[in-house]
């Protein structure tokens, strides 16, 4: 015997069937608004520019200087365009990066200039073919944008070592500021002004250093005398 099922079983109810439409509805309009929305934006890769730095006309002491990795403080260990307030509060720049650390790029950068500048007649950042006689070395404990200021901020702590003795020779802090806004352009070409100032300050520093500063009996010597 066949049973005939009634209408209502056969048919959906009408509640369901408004359910159904509003879903299509829906994954409709969803598809439209995606059409129509801006996609994210992705961040954009920056590098530090080169310098164009000419050297002084006196003449360097120095032979072999050898510009090694520079340490960043905590806050400055990413690859974002950053803004540090005075008060050590941290905001990202947008959607903008460092192609690398801004240590990386300061050592990069910082070694084109002394080379520029004849801080030595050979200037590098790897390990030279010839031991090197001068070791540059410190921590970059600034490179940001200060809004309190509306300035991009370098500052660097840095040491010089004879390379043979690991003689400490003299040890310093720089800083330079120069005037800029949170735009990503703006602040990057302030912040390679601001090197370049910097470069300035230690090639100085280093070629008033005395080579005869590494020579054994200059360290020895007090003690030779007890």
């Amino acid at each position: 015997m066949i049973r005939i099922l009634p209408r209502a079983v056969l048919h959906p109810p009408r509640a369901l069937r408004r359910l159904a439409l509003l879903t299509l509805a829906a994954l409709g309009l969803n598809g439209c608004l995606n059409s129509v929305l801006p996609e994210p934006e992705s961040s954009r890769l920056y590098t530090l520019p080169a310098g164009q730095l000419t050297g002084p006309a006196s003449e360097s002491p120095w032979q072999r200087l050898l510009v090694e990795s520079i340490d960043p403080v905590p806050a400055l260990d990413s690859d974002r365009l950053l803004a540090i307030d005075q008060r050590g509060e941290v905001r990202r720049i947008a959607e903008a990066r460092w192609i690398a650390r801004p240590a990386e790029l300061v050592q990069v950068g910082l070694s084109e200039r002394l080379r520029q500048l004849g801080a030595a007649k050979n200037v590098d950042r790897q390990s030279l073919r010839v031991a090197p006689e001068l070791r540059l070395l410190g921590e970059l404990s600034a490179f940001q944008f200060d809004p309190q200021r509306q300035a991009a901020t370098v500052v660097l702590n840095l040491q010089l070592l004879c390379a043979q003795s690991h003689h400490p020779l003299d040890d310093r802090r720089f800083e330079a500021q120069v005037a800029s806004s949170a735009e990503a352009g703006a602040l990057i070409s302030a912040l390679a002004d601001a090197l370049d100032q910097l470069a300035q300050q230690i090639q100085q520093w280093v070629i008033s250093q005395q080579p005869s500063g590494c020579e054994p009996t200059s360290h020895n010597s007090g003690a030779e005398a007890r």
